[in-house]
């Protein structure tokens, strides 16, 4: 899915993933899964979309699988999306180019 994305061109994924946001989703991941390329693109593809308060629910519920010593990125993503949640707008600014 990742890869597919990124040969169509789609050049707000592209910039989304390699941005602090992305980071983050990316140290979710490796929390979850260790091959994470289709899990990360499915949650930033939602979050580009403006489903913000679905990916905070998916990966709290996710993140309550982990032991303590594994929670960490993902923590951290979930923090980072919660507290920005009200400016990540991206389904809206993608609309307006």
């Amino acid at each position: 899915m990742l890869r597919q994305a990124l040969s169509d061109g789609t050049t707000a994924f592209r910039s989304f993933s390699s941005r602090s946001k992305g980071q983050r989703l990316w140290a979710a991941a490796w929390s979850l899964h260790p091959a994470a390329d289709d899990w990360v693109a499915a949650h930033a593809l939602a979050l580009l979309a403006g489903h913000t308060g679905q990916v905070i629910t998916a990966l709290t519920a996710q993140a309550t699988a982990l032991p303590s010593g594994r929670r960490d990125g993902i923590d951290a993503c979930i923090r980072y999306l919660t507290n920005n949640a009200g400016h990540l707008r991206y389904d809206q600014a993608l609309q307006q180019g």
